[in-house]
């Protein structure tokens, strides 16, 4: 079942505000588009887990839509390939094309750095030992019971309901979109204790000479430093989430909301996308703080196109982009 509604007195994020309070209970996630660019049409809304996959400690979990959980004897990837084998392609193909977008229902959520340890397997020995201290699993994918489609163009929104036990929560949207909101209002962050780096500075420091030396002897390419900061304290969600989209609006910014975890993040660039068959990466190497004008902000662009440390990153990344694609693609249809 959907529904197309006219939805031009909200935005995304007000919507999902209210759904929220509407499936207090539900994982529910957000994946929003600025508007005004190329990939920044549709903004998504899911609500519930019909069907659910994760991974974690090396055990794949699927909990089925009668919510049984089953250890399944397989990574997930292989699992999702002989799940997807069943479905309907060309009746998926034609709701797609009818409603005018291309996610209309399958799994989504988050795939964590670690799962590369599945199509890698050589890396489980330098990577078993490293401490875990979030303790989420390395994979988390749901079906959604619902999805909620914007169209950033056309100002409609289009219900789609995959669960019909969630028939009445369809009409609490609806009543929501008919009714005057409030605004909502920011909640106020709680901080426990002082944030930390996992790294002090003098270790972090030594390994990025150990790195160099690494990359004048040949043992490397290719590496990434990286130092986690973690502040605990009683931070909404939600709210923080609208921060970190008024501060850095993106192409592809995304809330997903757990039951006991949640992730956002906001990004420029296509990971990877897959169209009809046709494997799109688009790596972007890089960065620069906004100037406070047009004119300071055109220097800082020439500035990076000049730098060539920066380019001899991209050219790298672009690389290794190819390779990438090339173990999945067929032989001889690459293109840069």
């Amino acid at each position: 079942m959907h529904k197309t509604i006219l939805f031009d007195q909200l935005t995304p994020v007000a919507l999902y505000g209210k759904i929220k309070e509407i499936f207090p209970n539900e994982i529910t996630m957000l994946f929003e588009s600025v508007v005004n660019t190329s990939d920044g049409n549709f903004s998504f809304i899911t609500i519930g887990a019909q069907e659910r996959l994760s991974y974690k400690d090396k055990t794949t979990s699927y909990t089925d839509n009668t919510g049984q959980i089953n250890i399944v004897d397989e990574n997930p990837f292989t699992f999702l390939k002989t799940y997807y084998k069943n479905i309907d392609k060309a009746s998926y193909k034609a709701k797609a094309s009818e409603l005018g977008f291309s996610f209309v229902d399958g799994f989504i959520g988050f795939i964590a750095y670690d799962m590369v340890k599945v199509f890698e397997p050589t890396l489980n020995e330098s990577m078993d030992d490293l401490l875990d201290p979030l303790d989420t699993p390395d994979l988390d994918l749901v079906r959604p019971k619902i999805i909620i489609a914007y169209s950033h163009k056309s100002a409609k929104l289009t219900l789609i309901l995959n669960d019909e036990g969630l028939a009445l929560g369809v009409d609490a949207i609806e009543d929501v979109l008919h009714s005057s909101c409030t605004p909502m209002p920011l909640k106020a962050v709680t901080l426990e204790e002082e944030g930390s780096f996992s790294i002090d500075e003098a270790r972090f420091k030594a390994l990025v000479d150990e790195s160099k030396e690494n990359i004048r002897s040949g043992d490397i390419f290719q590496i990434l430093l990286s130092n986690r900061y973690t502040q605990k304290g009683k931070i909404d969600p939600l709210s923080f989430y609208r921060v970190l989209r008024s501060k850095n609006p993106s192409p592809y910014l995304f809330l997903l909301d757990y039951e006991d975890f949640s992730i956002c993040g906001s990004s420029p660039e296509v990971m990877v996308r897959l169209t009809e068959g046709e494997i799109l990466l688009r790596p972007i190497a890089g960065t620069r703080k906004r100037g406070k004008n047009a004119l300071r902000d055109k220097e800082l662009e020439q500035e990076t196109l000049d730098d060539p440390k920066e380019c001899a990153e991209h050219l790298m990344l672009i690389d290794l982009g190819r390779n990438d694609v090339g173990r999945v693609a067929q032989t001889g249809t690459v293109k840069v």
